[in-house]
Parts: C-alpha cells; structure tokens; sequence
C-alpha cells in the first residue's frame, strides 16, 4: 500500500469504538517471549518495550513515544528513527519506517513524537507471519497478537475505515 508523506489516517467515533472493543490477549511478558520462539518479536509502547529488553528480548522492531502512564519518560536512543504521529491517528510516515524495518535485515527503534498506541496496526499489517506485535493496555498489562493471515485482516479492516487527511 503506497502512501504519501503528510497524510494520516485519524480515528472518527465508529473506528475509536471498534479499536476500543477490541479483545486484549494478556500474558505474562516471560511467556510472550517463549510463545515468541524464533519468531520475531515487535513492541509497542515504552513499558512493552523496556519490560522485553529487561528479560533479554531484542525485539526487531520498538516503537516509542518517551513516555508512560507507570513512570514518567525514557531517554532517546541514538540511532533511533523520530516520526511525528499525532493521538488518534496513524501517518503515512510512521507506517513507511514500521514497514521499512520490518521489510529490512536488521532491528529498529522508531521514537514517536505524539502518540505511538496505533502503531500496533501497521506493525501487524507489516510484520512477517508468526511474528508477535506485543503492546501494553493501560492498567492490565501486557498483550499481544500474534500474525497471521486473519489478524492482518482485522487490523486492515480498522484501517481502511480510518478517516483519511491528505495535508500536502
């Protein structure tokens, strides 16, 4: 799916409602990682992300915003990639650095400014299958989707639905 840079997909009510109903799998991050095997492995969120490295994971690819509900903020890593993405909304950009890294031979860190919760979304449409987007859901934990061909249609389905803003 091609896209332009400055445009973005923005959430309208009937989207925010499917993304908020969606169902979480929660597990215990040390399970996630065996769950994971050899497969990679993609995290979402600064507490995901840092709780996975603590254990030893190397995720292919992070994705950040430098700050969490539990603790305050994470410093910049350098070498990061930064994308501006706004709250409710997924750019052009970020899903063209999600799909960059997860179509590339090595790992990546993209460090959002704004908000970094949707990227779940194109991680999943982009992630090789097998692959495990894992992400957190404020106040209950880890979760994750692990990818295959009727996740990447579920996640697909919230996407075409998101209300389109061309700004160039």
């Amino acid at each position: 799916m091609q896209s332009r840079s400055g445009s973005k997909r923005c959430l309208d009510i009937e989207t925010r409602k499917a993304v908020e109903s969606a169902t979480h799998v929660l597990i215990d991050p040390k399970q996630l990682i065996r769950k994971a095997g050899k497969h990679p492995v993609i995290s979402v969120g600064d507490f995901t992300s840092g709780v996975l490295e603590e254990l030893g994971a190397v995720p292919k690819l992070e994705i950040v915003d430098l700050k969490t509900k539990r603790s305050g903020s994470y410093p910049h890593r350098e070498g990061a990639s930064i994308i501006e993405n706004p709250q409710g909304c997924i750019t052009d950009d970020l899903v063209n650095a999600i799909r960059n890294v997860l179509g590339g031979q090595g790992n990546g860190r993209i460090e959002v400014v704004g908000e970094e919760d949707l990227a779940v979304i194109p991680a999943v449409m982009y992630a090789k299958t097998g692959s495990i987007v894992a992400y957190g859901v404020p106040d209950r934990g880890m979760a994750y989707i692990r990818v295959n061909k009727e996740a990447r249609i579920r996640v697909r389905s919230i996407y075409e639905r998101m209300v389109t803003d061309g700004q160039d």
